[in-house]
């Protein structure tokens, strides 16, 4: 796991196409390289919630392999 700390910011729509009511601040807990390229577990800062992402070999920005959850 790197110590480092990251964050990048979405927002996200509710099941019935409202907006949420928090902008997520996702923050990395942990990450693990994979064939395609990372893993990231990142959670909310704010509510909490947390998500999958991916991080392919030439990409800048990551892919959420989930749906936030809890």
């Amino acid at each position: 796991m790197d110590a480092r700390t990251e964050q990048t910011t979405t927002r996200n729509s509710s099941p019935n196409g409202d907006a949420d009511a928090c902008e997520h601040g996702w923050m990395t807990e942990s990450r693990h390289r994979v064939s395609t390229g990372t893993v990231a577990y990142v959670r909310c800062a704010r509510c909490g919630r947390r998500r999958v992402d991916h991080l392919g070999e030439d990409a800048r920005v990551p892919t959420a392999l989930s749906r936030p959850v809890g």
